[in-house]
């Protein structure tokens, strides 16, 4: 595994995790990170490149909108 991989996946431990799934397996995620009281940083996000163009990026961007909406943040 790459570092760069490595130290993100380190890092993400105690941040915001989705995840989307297929038949159980994870083929997406979405990692925020929150930088302030009212706003949230996409930290890392991935989508297993067989799965490319199938809006699912799309999908987990517009479930961390709906979260931020939900708690009143301000800026992802």
């Amino acid at each position: 595994m790459a570092q760069s991989t490595n130290t993100y996946i380190q890092n993400s431990k105690n941040l915001l995790v989705w995840a989307y799934f297929e038949d159980e397996r994870p083929i997406g995620c979405i990692v925020l990170k929150q930088t302030g009281n009212a706003t949230l940083e996409i930290y890392v996000m991935g989508v297993k490149k067989q799965y490319h163009r199938l809006q699912i990026g799309k999908r987990l961007v517009h479930s961390v909108e709906d979260y931020a909406v939900k708690n009143n943040f301000k800026f992802i």
